[in-house]
């Protein structure tokens, strides 16, 4: 590398540094790149200019490698940094995540092992509230859930399924209004 740097563009949207997994993401890339004396750039990027902040990154040559977070199911981003060749990493993968480097939990077992513990408990009307779902965490999370019930051979209630985003007054707001139900 010449820049001796790596490079992680974040939509700027404070809900996502208030999110506890993303700092400790941040934190381990840093301690680990620390220590081969590589330093990590968190750019800022408004919602509808991601695209732009990668092209000015690699243009300028800020960094020698970049960290795609928050991957959609169609990610513009990740086509872009594979058809320019440019080093990177996603943090999450696209609806084909073939062609390229990822890391991942999986989110389609995690809600699945949660919707079928709710069910061992003898409860049969699960709510389920959710970012949204162009987004492939949340996407495969809903898949897990809609799978856990149709194994339990219970129905997905639409009034119980709701988006709430990242904004915690939302996410309050639609929980409340789930709760009323």
């Amino acid at each position: 590398g010449k820049a001796n740097a790596i490079g992680l563009v974040y939509p700027l949207d404070s809900t996502y540094l208030g999110d506890p997994r993303f700092l400790e993401v941040i934190e381990g890339v840093t301690d680990r790149f620390n220590q081969m004396q590589i330093d990590v750039f968190l750019a800022s990027a408004g919602k509808g200019d991601e695209l732009e902040t990668y092209q000015r990154m690699i243009r300028d040559r800020r960094v020698d490698g970049l960290i795609v977070a928050r991957t959609r199911l169609q990610d513009a981003r990740i086509n872009f940094l594979q058809e320019a060749k440019f080093p990177f990493v996603s943090y999450g993968r696209t609806a084909d995540p073939t062609g390229f480097a990822w890391f991942d939990f999986d989110n389609a077992l995690g809600t699945q092992l949660a919707v079928e513990r709710l069910v061992a408990f003898g409860h049969r009307r699960i709510a389920y509230v959710h970012a949204p779902l162009d987004l492939t965490f949340a996407w495969q999370r809903h898949q897990g859930f809609v799978g856990a019930l149709a194994r339990a051979g219970l129905p997905v209630e639409p009034e119980l399924v709701r988006e709430a985003g990242f904004e915690r007054r939302k996410a309050y707001a639609v929980m409340g209004g789930i709760l009323k139900l």
